[in-house]
């Protein structure tokens, strides 16, 4: 899963996010054909963006963001994020509503005695604000439009409709986290 990620996360990325003790460095791969991911928002609920949210990720292509926690502070880097699911035109140079969004949680803790790695990916209606309330419900709550898990888990997925979200986390203090964004037409573009 996520190759490309793994090979394009830039030491000098890493190493910002690492100078900071507590950090998650976030890799996030769009391999659709269909959707291009747009209006980037996030929410902390401890840390800071460290490096910011790339305004758009186009079909086939991967951005990196990070998030760490401030100096001098016992808390960690938790937080969430969101991009706007668009719809392309035909020719690649329109973007359509929608009307959903992907949601990214991620928490790194300060303490591994009493907490753990967590991530959980979401699709929701683009009404859904990136906010404290959201991360609640990806961090406790249940739901069926998304999907949480410990890092040394393993690998999450989660599909509707036909976008499908996989993501999985190191279960580290400086953690990386990579999500792909998939459609239907990649599976078309393999048979026809």
């Amino acid at each position: 899963m996520i190759t490309t990620v793994a090979a394009v996360i830039s030491a000098a990325t890493i190493a910002v996010a690492a100078a900071a003790c507590r950090s998650c460095v976030i890799g996030i791969e769009n391999s659709c054909c269909g959707y291009s991911l747009t209006n980037p928002k996030f929410w902390m609920h401890s840390g800071y963006n460290d490096n910011p949210l790339s305004p758009n990720v186009d079909p086939r292509s991967m951005r990196l963001c990070s998030f760490s926690k401030f100096a001098m502070e016992a808390r960690g880097a938790a937080g969430v994020l969101t991009y706007d699911l668009q719809k392309n035109s035909a020719d690649g140079l329109n973007y359509y509503s929608s009307n959903k969004l992907i949601a990214v949680m991620f928490s790194v803790p300060f303490d591994y005695n009493f907490y753990e790695n967590w991530l959980a990916v979401g699709i929701f209606d683009q009404t859904q604000t990136c906010d404290e309330e959201l991360f609640n419900l990806m961090y406790y709550g249940s739901g069926t439009n998304f999907k949480r898990g410990r890092a040394k888990d393993g690998e999450i997925k989660l599909k509707i409709d036909s976008v499908e979200i996989k993501a999985a986390m190191s279960n580290e203090y400086m953690a990386i986290l990579r999500v792909e964004v998939s459609d239907n037409c990649k599976v078309q573009n393999e048979r026809g």
